[in-house]
């Protein structure tokens, strides 16, 4: 798939923070699939509804220092390339521009750091090849923390993960969401998923109902045929607090982010040897989370916790 955006995320002191320059995307079909039913729940009035009674997770480590490198020599532009339908991380909106979690949280860290930076819309597929062919400095979209990628790339610090939590009906009877609490009790759970891994590993006395969809899943559990609904937090949450879900049903017991089901999180990929720019950008976001400007940002994308 061939780049379909490109967009200035910051400019150097003296230009307007939200100024975005643009080229015309090409993906319009897929926009009108992505700008629908998911555009409601984030409104700025779900959000501050919720916003008083939401906790926003900490991954930074206070009680660690990261020094910021001196980057008075660098006078170029970070390119940085993310994918452009993965809501509500990164995606086009209803006026054709990027944007996201992923895409405000990386125009913050460049306002942080006074660098000018640029973001691209590209495949997924043809993110780290064209790192690799220095196209870009960095990706920031969702990319698998693997051994392999870390031997390949600089890999900053995690600032997010996606746990998976159980939905339950609204009107169902109390019951924990253990392995006690679910002896016996169906669960739905996207096939062949992560999700349906950990529920095989630890919920052996439930009875897993695998669908191949996340949609007939949750249809399933709106209808009473299961329980419970396994599956990512991100995604739930947004169904939960949309019209989708006619207000059924709702999050039940705590978040499960065990790596080795649920991957290793969030994190910026830098090109091998970028390590002074990858520095730089794990000194920026652990700055926005000490000024409160993650959180705020957080709390704009998910405004239902995921935890």
């Amino acid at each position: 798939m061939a780049p379909v955006a490109t967009q200035s995320l910051f400019h150097r002191p003296g230009f307007a923070a939200r100024s975005l320059t643009m080229t015309r995307f090409l993906l319009l079909p897929m926009l009108a699939i992505l700008a629908g039913p998911l555009l409601s729940p984030w409104s700025p009035a779900h959000g501050d509804e919720q916003a008083a009674t939401l906790a926003v997770p900490h991954y930074w480590d206070p009680q660690r220092r990261i020094e910021r490198p001196n980057l008075a020599g660098f006078t170029g532009t970070v390119r940085f390339l993310t994918a452009p339908d993965h809501p509500p991380f990164n995606f086009l909106n209803a006026q054709n521009e990027l944007t996201g979690f992923n895409v405000e949280l990386v125009q913050a860290a460049c306002l942080e750091l006074t660098l000018r930076c640029t973001i691209q819309a590209r495949g997924f597929d043809t993110l780290l090849p064209a790192i690799r062919d220095k196209q870009a400095d960095a990706a920031i979209a969702g990319l698998a923390l693997t051994p392999a990628l870390r031997r390949d790339m600089d890999v900053g610090d995690v600032y997010l993960h996606n746990p998976a939590r159980f939905v339950v009906r609204r009107a169902s009877e109390a019951f924990a969401t253990d392995g006690e609490g679910l002896r016996g009790k169906n669960i739905g759970v996207i096939a062949g998923s992560a999700h349906a891994a950990f529920l095989g590993f630890y919920y052996k006395e439930s009875n897993l109902k695998p669908y191949p969809t996340a949609q007939l899943a949750r249809d399933a559990l709106k209808k009473g045929e299961v329980e419970a609904v396994f599956g990512d937090a991100v995604s739930l949450s947004f169904w939960i607090n949309g019209t989708a879900s006619d207000n059924c049903c709702t999050f039940r017991g705590g978040a499960f982010d065990e790596s080795r089901f649920f991957g290793e999180g969030y994190a910026i990929v830098f090109r091998n040897g970028a390590s002074a720019l990858r520095q730089a950008f794990d000194h920026a976001l652990l700055r926005l989370a000490e000024r409160g400007v993650y959180s705020e940002i957080y709390l704009r994308w998910f405004p239902i916790s995921l935890y």
